[in-house]
């Protein structure tokens, strides 16, 4: 069962102790755990992208590869990629490897890599394939409602509610806990999900923190 802010907006309080409303207000909280939600989704993105080829909150998007064509544009609502499959001329489908930019100048290099808002195949295609380009993304997390759920509420809603404490405590001046507990709190989940780790690294690219391989 999905959780909705309402319900975690009150777990958020009561680990507060501010049950009779007195210290937060409710569009406060509400931006802490929309903070906390989009922190969270981000994290797991970049080191369990499998999570989100199980998950609804995955968009596909298809494109047609032309000959002599390198880059493409990329999908309308994109914030982290998942996974992306590139199909030859052949019919033969394979992941492709993330590339940092640097990566993709050598001469070996085979892979994709991102730059600005399209999406580069390395080497460039030599011939034109419908379909060829699969791109699985994840769209930025909407700020939360009241009547609207936690992205990731199932699995990672405890982690979102303990980033929204954390940022009211500290808002108090009150000792709160470290980013690394909430992320402690990820794997823990990640583990009883059987998740894998993405062994990439991170790099800094012009859509933001991304892990790419290099």
């Amino acid at each position: 069962m999905a959780l909705s802010a309402k319900k975690a907006i009150t777990k958020v309080r009561r680990r507060l102790m501010d049950e009779r409303e007195t210290n937060f207000s409710e569009s406060e909280l509400l931006d802490y755990l929309s903070e906390g939600q989009f922190e969270v989704v981000q994290h797991v993105a970049l080191t369990w992208p499998e999570y989100f080829l199980r998950s609804s909150e995955t968009q596909l998007s298809t494109q047609n590869i032309a000959d002599g064509t390198a880059n493409y544009d990329l999908p309308s609502g994109f914030w982290m990629p998942i996974h992306v499959e590139l199909t030859d001329s052949d019919g033969d489908t394979a992941e492709s490897t993330p590339l940092s930019f640097e990566r993709s100048r050598d001469e070996d290099a085979n892979g994709h890599y991102y730059r600005n808002d399209d999406i580069y195949i390395i080497p460039t295609p030599d011939a034109a394939v419908t379909s060829g380009l699969n791109i699985w993304y994840v769209s930025r997390p909407s700020d939360l409602t009241v009547s609207s759920n936690l992205m990731l509420g199932d699995d990672f809603g405890y982690a979102i509610i303990a980033w929204a404490v954390m940022k009211a405590k500290i808002r108090q001046g009150e000792q709160a806990g470290e980013e690394a507990d909430i992320w402690k709190l990820c794997e823990q989940r990640a583990r009883m999900l059987g998740l894998r780790v993405n062994r990439g690294q991170w790099n800094n690219g012009p859509r933001g923190r991304t892990k790419q391989w290099i």
